[in-house]
Order: C-alpha cells, then structure tokens, then sequence
C-alpha cells in the first residue's frame, strides 16, 4: 500500500482487517467485532479499495484469504499489538530501574532538613536516580511551567494558582539561645520573658529582600520592638552566632531543633505570639498523574515524617498526617 493512502485509514479498519483474514468469513468476524454481518461487508469493501487487492475471496461456500491477504495477517498482528501495548498499556515505575536527574526547588532551611533523608531514601530504591537540588528562584507559576524544576518545597501557592500541592509539613517557631546566656540562668524550665526578649541582641535570618520579619510584626502588634545586631543569608549560620556571640535567632522550630541538638544549643518558645508555617510539595498539572513524579513525592513525603519523627517535635505537625493533595 502506498504510504500517502495510510490517512485513509482508520484504525478499526486494520482491526476488522485483523479479524477477516484470520476468520475468512464476514459473519464470524461481524460477531467477533459485534458488528452487524452488512457492516462488516462494508468494510471489507472499504478495504479492498484502500489495500488495492480482494484480500477475501469466495471458494465454494466458504472464503479463503489472496495471496495479498496471506501476506498481511502475520505483519497486521505484531503491528496493532505494538500500538496497543504503546498507546495504552498501564503506565508504571519501576525505581530499580530509573535513570536520569530530578531536580527539586526548596528553601535552605528545608534542603537542611530533609534532603540527607530524601537522598538515603532514593538511593536504596532507586540508585539510578540523581537528585538535583536547587534554591527557591523557580518556586512559581513560571518557573515551575518552563521545568525548571519538577518538584518544589514552599509555602502554599496563590488560591489562583494552576499549581498542584499538598501541604506536608507544619511548624511554629522557637528562640534559640546558648545554655549559658544570661536570660535562661535560674530558670526552671529555661524561658523567655518578652521583656528580657526585646532588651536582648537578637540576630536574623533574611532569606527573602522582603524588610521586616515576623518577629518584628508580632513584636509592633504589641507595641514593642527589639534590637538586631546581624542578619544571616542562611539558617546555618545561626549557630555560630547563638554559641559565640550570644545572640538569639527566632527560627522555624524544626530548624531551630536541629541547629539546637548540633550544637548543645536550646530552642525555646518565643515569648511573643506567631503564625505557624506550612510547608507544602507543589508541581504543575502535566506531572500529576505521573508514576515517577508520583513516586517521587511519596518519598519526599516519607523524608519529611522521618525527620520530624527523628526531631521528635513537640509542637503537632501536619507531616505526621498530611493532608491529601489539592487542586
């Protein structure tokens, strides 16, 4: 058949093609296909015009393939079960198998902690797998559309958003302060009273350009202010700042848990009222019925309640029952 008359055909054409030359006869292959016996006559007319060739012809009683027709039943069979298996076979995943990079947007404080968990997690299953993790620059609408990223760790989008998420984890915040700062002496259990809060040196993490902070927020609503004496681009570098300097940092409490067990630092309630986080997974729509993508977030997922598990946080958390995902 030349190759331009393949627009003509319509693929339950090949199908019936299929089914008449294996049967040779009209009837059982209208049956076969639940077509009336006059249909399938049609298209066995349709057919012979489109093949060029009577492909069936009558023998007596019965009908027997042309040679034509012998030629094409054993090259139609491997041909329409390729394009079943390739069109619609069940998608899968298998990670043993997986190659290639998957790269993950998401802030500092959340590379810090979950990603030694992700990482030790994909790497058991799936070794073939190369996690690229990049900062927060992509964590939107575009950069999450032009694939940038397949997957990003941030607050929740904007209720507008085309973006999927699923919140996976939740925190407050807490003050870490060293054990041996002047403010916690004498106190059983160590607190913070907002007086001796706003009178102390505080420093800050300013992941963002955006002036102010939370702190400073809560602080006005109540009339009061304190003082910042250094401002930090990386929650790591809190540490450092708490233990030699003396300064407090008021930080997501699961940060702040684990700078404060690295450390020999404590993380302590702040004594001003503030917002809790949610952290949330967002992708873009194309990826969400995706085995891999799928499979992917199912580990960032499990990475998530490893941790929080292994911080044992005392503030409830969303990542010990998260809820399902949106949008």
């Amino acid at each position: 058949m030349p190759r331009r008359s393949l627009e003509q055909v319509d693929l339950n054409l090949l199908v019936d093609l299929e089914r008449l030359l294996q049967e040779e006869h009209v009837g059982r292959a209208a049956a076969l296909a639940g077509l009336s016996d006059s249909t399938m006559s049609r298209r066995l007319s349709q057919l012979r015009k489109i093949f060029d060739d009577p492909l069936l012809v009558s023998q007596g009683r019965t009908m027997v393939r042309t040679p034509h027709g012998e030629t094409l039943l054993p090259r139609l069979r491997p041909i329409l079960a390729a394009i079943e298996d390739g069109l619609f076979a069940a998608k899968a995943f298998e990670p043993s198998q997986a190659t290639g990079t998957w790269t993950i947007a998401t802030t500092d404080s959340t590379h810090q902690l979950f990603a030694g968990s992700l990482v030790r997690i994909v790497r058991a299953t799936a070794p073939g797998l190369v996690l690229r993790l990049i900062g927060p620059e992509v964590l939107t609408q575009g950069g999450l559309d032009s694939g940038a990223a397949e997957l990003g760790i941030g607050p929740r989008p904007a209720a507008d958003s085309v973006l999927r998420m699923r919140p996976i984890f939740s925190q407050g915040f807490s003050t870490l302060v060293s054990a041996d700062h002047p403010l916690v002496q004498g106190a059983s259990p160590p607190r913070l009273d907002l007086d001796a809060f706003c009178e102390a040196e505080h420093g800050l993490v300013a992941v963002t350009a955006r002036p102010g902070s939370l702190v400073d927020d809560a602080l006005a609503a109540v009339g009061r202010t304190r003082r910042v004496v250094a401002i930090a681009q990386h929650f790591r570098t809190a540490a450092p700042l708490v233990r030699d300097a003396g300064l407090l940092f008021t930080v997501p409490s699961l940060i702040a848990r684990m700078l404060a067990r690295e450390h020999g630092l404590l993380a302590l309630p702040p004594p001003v009222s503030l917002p809790r986080m949610v952290g949330a997974m967002v992708w873009h729509p194309r990826f969400h019925e995706d085995p891999a993508h799928a499979w992917v977030r199912t580990q960032m997922l499990e990475a998530v309640q490893q941790t929080v598990a292994g911080l044992d946080d005392e503030e409830p958390s969303d990542a010990t029952s998260p809820p399902v995902e949106s949008r």
